[in-house]
């Protein structure tokens, strides 16, 4: 079911690059049985490594598949692999088993194979019969990358400074408004730019055909008699706890034409995983083997161990994982950075027992793809070690309450430790310092209640003869009262300017203004503009109903809804006259919706102690009215309205 997830034509992909691999390797192959050993470039280190973890991947590159390594692949006819460079004159000779002293090999022009200089050898026809001639004819030119990212702007110069300011004039009288002018006529289209340089082509390849040893592991494993592991090819191979799993798994790439050499290289996993939401975790040991024509077989880099980040299971059938592992990064892999065109990679990936969880993981591919310096390449669902030693997997499963800290208790859906599993688990019995719930993350929290005096007792314990008008709150919180004035006007055709008086009352709090309207104010340039003024200086509150307005109450009233800090309102009550403006932009025409109007509501907080004896004043023997919610209906009076105290 999952195949799908990745695309078909990766198997091509990896056709090609198998037949690549196994071309270079076939010139390593014509050495006599034993010479895995004794020859093919192995260095001392793998000689050690022929029957252990590493093995598989060196035998890639060293024997090319040669025995136990499924169908030879067919050698591919356009690929983004450069083909490796034929062997020089030099390289073709060998010793003679038994002593017999150094004899000539077999030269890569010398097509049948008899010795001799033959003219139909000369391919290139330029009388010389070298490594010039083994070279097969061009590949087609591949595909255009994409266009590579734009370069970063450079820096701004600095601004200049700025000329001394002039002598203020003296302000004319404001003159009329005009008529808006007739919009200008749309300039010509400029010409074409040229077009800019072409980005960066990048490589990239996908694996799909993976290897592993007979059996799945290197426990009873039995080399041929040339001394050649008993390799098994294999697609999807399945990795942890499956029927079917294997406990190494290796593949090769080749690093193509169109590689830029020192940009980041990712590889990137693609993984499936079935089975019970993650114990522990899943750990790979991951060691990488380089190679190219003429030069031994040589690690890339150290080991590394992977620490696979399992996302959530996203249902019962499964879950793609998809890991993301730069090879030549100091955020990834920290493997060398000195990649070449032309080189061959081999990858081995072995599970560890100890560090298996419940899952199966297949591995649907590998894809491995160039990233510019400038884009960069990004660690994604994995953790690297560099040492078994660092590795920390822990479990925080749990399978009753005494495998939790005190004070914990077990979910044993989840396997973790929570602090609550019910309201139960969180109530301390004291309904007066609120209510306590287990909440959505399984951990306690409070409700919240009324305590205007902050002690942290509920209100509603603290009534008793406290509450002199009986409204369920404390007298001492009820000092204060809520004001709201409103008022209503009528807006006459032409330019409108309506002063409306405000409440003169000292606020408690900020002061909240409130707009609702019904007008044309369907267009950006259809707006109020409004503002607070006294005798000596103003407050200007800005413009409403410019971008949200609509035309003649198409659905319900505009409404906007402003907030004036407590100190600004209170510095207008302090001179004389204070007022609000509210001033319509030129272009609302009130006729349009054929009878224009806002209604203005102000509300805010006073006092509810007048006398300043810390009782509520509708508490007192003698009766003392409140200035509070005053409603007023202000009608068909465009001018000084009265919003009364």
């Amino acid at each position: 079911m999952h195949r799908g997830r990745i695309s078909q034509q990766s198997r091509r992909v990896q056709q090609r690059l198998l037949g690549v691999a196994l071309r270079v390797s076939a010139l390593m192959a014509v050495l006599p049985a034993g010479a895995l050993v004794s020859g093919c470039g192995l260095s001392d280190f793998q000689r050690d490594l022929i029957f252990g973890v590493g093995s598989l991947a060196i035998q890639l590159l060293g024997l090319g598949g040669a025995s136990g390594g499924g169908a030879e692949q067919p050698a591919p006819d356009n690929d983004n692999t450069a083909e490796q460079p034929a062997p020089s004159d030099n390289d073709n000779t060998t010793t003679q088993p038994g002593g017999g002293g150094v004899v000539a090999g077999l030269n890569c022009w010398d097509l049948n194979g008899n010795g001799l200089p033959d003219s139909a050898e000369d391919r290139n026809e330029d009388g010389l019969f070298s490594a010039l001639d083994c070279q097969g004819a061009d590949g087609a030119t591949g595909p255009t990358g994409p266009a590579g990212a734009d370069g970063v702007d450079g820096v701004d110069g600095v601004d200049g400074s700025d000329g001394a300011d002039g002598a203020t004039g003296s302000q004319g009288p404001t003159g009329p408004q005009g008529p808006q002018g007739p919009t200008g006529p749309t300039g010509a289209t400029g010409n074409t730019g040229a077009q800019g340089p072409a980005g960066p082509t990048l490589w990239d390849t996908f694996v799909e055909t993976f290897y592993t040893i007979e059996g799945g592991d290197y426990s009873s494993v039995v080399a041929d008699s040339t001394g050649q592991l008993p390799i098994v090819e294999l697609d999807e191979p399945a990795l942890g706890s499956c029927e079917s799993a294997v406990n190494v798994v290796a593949f090769r790439a080749g690093i193509g034409e169109r590689y830029n050499p020192g940009n980041p290289i990712t590889m990137r996993l693609y993984l499936w995983r079935t089975g019970p939401q993650p114990e522990s975790c899943f750990v790979l040991r991951l060691d990488g083997y380089r190679a190219s024509h003429g030069t031994t077989i040589l690690p890339y880099g150290g080991t590394r161990y992977v620490k696979v980040i399992d996302p959530v299971m996203a249902d019962e059938a499964g879950t793609l994982v998809v890991v993301d592992l730069p090879l030549n990064t100091a955020s990834g892999l920290n493997l060398p950075n000195d990649l070449q065109r032309g080189e061959l990679l081999a990858i081995e990936l072995n599970t560890m027992a100890e560090y298996l969880n419940d899952n199966c993981y297949t591995l649907l591919g590998v894809d491995l793809f160039e990233s510019t310096l400038v884009s960069g390449a990004t660690l994604a669902h994995a953790v690297i070690y560099e040492s078994e030693e660092q590795i920390e997997c822990e479990s925080t499963g749990c399978e009753d309450d005494a495998d939790c800290a005190e004070g914990l208790l077990c979910n044993l859906e989840s396997g973790d430790c929570v602090e609550c599993l019910s309201n139960t688990d969180c109530s301390d019995g004291d309904t007066c310092n609120g209510e306590e719930i287990c909440n959505a993350e399984l951990t306690c929290e409070t409700t919240t209640f009324t305590d205007c005096q902050e002690d942290g007792i509920v209100d509603s314990c603290q009534l008793a003869g406290n509450d002199c008008n009986h409204n369920s709150i404390p007298d001492e919180c009820d000092l204060t009262t809520v004001r709201e004035v409103r008022g209503q006007v009528t807006l006459l055709p032409g330019h409108t300017i309506t002063d409306l008086s405000i409440p003169t009352t000292e606020a408690l709090s900020d002061v909240t203004l409130r707009l609702e309207a019904n007008s044309d104010l369907g267009a950006v340039d259809e707006y109020f503009e409004l503002s607070l003024y006294n005798s000596s200086e103003g407050l200007e509150l800005g413009r409403v109903f410019e971008a949200d307005g609509q035309e003649c109450y198409a659905a319900s009233l505009d409404v906007a809804e402003l907030s004036i800090p407590m100190d600004d309102y209170n510095a207008i009550l302090s001179g004389s006259g204070p007022a609000m403006r509210i001033e319509t932009s030129p272009a609302v025409d009130v006729t349009e919706c054929g009878s224009s109007m806002t209604r203005v509501i102000i509300r805010y907080r006073i006092s509810n102690d007048l006398n300043a004896d810390l009782i509520p004043d509708e508490c007192q023997p003698i009766h003392i009215k409140p200035v509070a919610m005053d409603q007023i209906s202000l009608l068909n009076n465009p001018t000084n309205l009265q919003l009364a105290n």
